[in-house]
């Protein structure tokens, strides 16, 4: 392993981004295209522009899931007053969070604390938090590849040293049957020493939990019906939990009931859309608007409107399967 004291510090240099122009807002251009110039043009969110240069302007960038314009401003201001206070670590967290938001094909290095003695006196080990490379490892179930996520958490299982860890099967987009075949594979793989915690995505009530983990082994065997109950019981014991009452809708849909299905995401969303416009639910509803009917575009639209009323620029527009 190559010792620090052996490397010149002057050959040593930050992380960086070479971003070309300003970054796209994807929703806005959904809505140029379908809804006209005018509706593009109410589109109202934040930009580097309109939030201070300083770090509690990146935090508002953030916190409005703005990743593109967040990104935007750590290659606009690298020398900014915020950056210049010892924050390098900071900014290339920033810039891998902003990336990993947007799912862009860019990776980035594991970066050793012991490298930097100047900004990081006395640390060592690696600078990239625990949840990044759990987020990691997950990402690859958004790309279709389930089965490829599940090994990632597993191998992270095996070299951790934390004492527990998510292991999430596919919550959010069950409607695909390649989440079908992820929890397959999740009970083919040896049983989990209980000192590792098993908890679905978003689960805040530890009873809720476990009966969330019923429910998607019952769906994993084919047990509709049984797997229904569970989550309606979930729901019950966590009722803010839009992923209990997502998967109680692909349920229903499973049985046969999709006006049933529709209607319950149709509920969740609409009456508090800042909260439960997340990607998984919208996929899914999308889904069986395609199911219902011919006119499933219209319906896309008005979720495109709802969309960019309440959804920052970092938005995944592919999971309203529009345009």
């Amino acid at each position: 392993m190559l010792n620090p004291s052996d490397v010149d510090q002057q050959f040593l240099t930050s992380p960086g981004l070479v971003i070309e122009g300003p970054q796209v807002d994807p929703v806005r251009e959904l809505l140029l295209k379908f809804m006209g110039e005018q509706e593009a043009e109410n589109r109202k969110t934040l930009s580097v522009d309109s939030v201070p240069l300083d770090e509690s302007g990146l935090r508002e960038l953030l916190a409005s899931q703005c990743w593109r314009a967040a990104l935007e401003f750590t290659t606009r201001f690298p020398n900014s007053t915020w950056s210049r206070s010892g924050s390098e670590g900071t900014e290339s967290f920033t810039h891998s969070q902003d990336l990993t938001g947007l799912v862009l094909p860019n990776s980035t290095p594991v970066q050793a604390a012991n490298f930097y003695p100047d900004t990081y006196p006395g640390r060592k080990g690696s600078m990239v938090p625990f949840s990044l490379r759990i987020l990691q490892a997950e990402l690859p179930q958004y790309m279709g590849r389930p089965k490829d996520a599940l090994d990632n958490l597993y191998d992270l299982q095996r070299t951790s040293c934390k004492q527990e860890i998510l292991l999430v099967p596919s919550a959010c987009y069950l409607v695909s049957e390649e989440s079908i075949c992820s929890l397959e594979t999740w009970k083919q793989h040896k049983p989990i020493s209980n000192r590792w915690s098993l908890k679905p995505l978003g689960i805040q009530n530890h009873s809720a939990g476990v009966v969330m983990n019923k429910g998607l082994l019952a769906l994993s065997a084919g047990s509709f019906d049984e797997a229904h109950r569970h989550f309606i019981a979930a729901t019950k014991l966590d009722p803010y939990n839009s992923v209990a009452v997502n998967n109680v809708a692909v349920c229903l849909l499973f049985l046969g009931k999709l006006k049933e299905a529709l209607s319950l995401l149709e509920r969740i969303i609409w009456k508090d859309p800042k909260t439960n416009l997340q990607e998984g639910l919208l996929f899914n509803l999308c889904t069986i608007y395609e199911l219902e009917s011919s006119y499933s575009s219209q319906k896309k639209q008005k979720l495109l409107e709802l969309v960019a009323k309440h959804r920052g620029d970092g938005f995944n527009i592919s999971c309203l399967k529009i345009g």
